[in-house]
């Protein structure tokens, strides 16, 4: 499961990140690796992953947001993020990766919605406690937006059919949906 929240996340790495951003791919010390549009920490080793793509501007919401969670609960004992404070932000990480996946290939893929809508409301279903914390968090709902916004942009741009974009929904979010509905949230 954790593979699938990594290839989701690259996946959305490619086609979600904001147009005006640089992405940068960052090792952290403690082995996980995560994406975002601002330079690494010092103590991460860092690397450009996606180059600026015709630097746009500010998409019209305002800026998009490069993190969920700026500084998440900390456990006082390991001062590491609590296991609480992880699960939620996994939680909401993943919400933000399927509800902009899903959006993004029912708009642009035929067939898409038809295939894999009974999934995506099986999975609204069963999730939505998890939803709902979406739901009540301006950063996650702001963050679903902007990669709506440099989506359009980009298909407008190159065509609704990107090399790549139909193989990655039908064969990765659609099937990712069902499994998460088979087997739950990762954890």
């Amino acid at each position: 499961m954790r593979r699938l929240a990594f290839i989701v996340t690259l996946a959305c790495a490619c086609f979600c990140a904001p147009a005006s951003a640089q992405l940068f791919k960052c090792k952290l010390a403690d082995g996980r690796t995560v994406y975002q549009d601002s330079k690494c920490a010092e103590e991460a080793r860092q690397s450009v992953v996606a180059p600026p793509a015709g630097a746009a501007g500010a998409p019209v919401g305002g800026p998009c947001p490069t993190h969920l969670i700026e500084k998440p609960e900390v456990d006082p004992k390991t001062g590491m993020e609590s296991d609480g404070a992880r699960k939620s932000r996994i939680a909401l990480e993943m919400v933000v990766e399927i509800v902009s996946g899903y959006d993004l290939c029912a708009a642009e893929v035929p067939g898409f919605p038809q295939r894999f809508g009974s999934a995506y409301g099986e999975w609204r279903t069963r999730f939505a406690n998890e939803i709902s914390a979406y739901q009540s968090n301006r950063v996650a709902r702001r963050m679903v937006e902007c990669r709506r916004e440099h989506e359009a942009q980009r298909s407008r741009q190159h065509g609704a059919d990107l090399p790549g974009k139909t193989g990655y929904c039908m064969q990765m979010v659609g099937p990712g949906l069902e499994r998460m509905n088979r087997e739950g949230m990762p954890q």
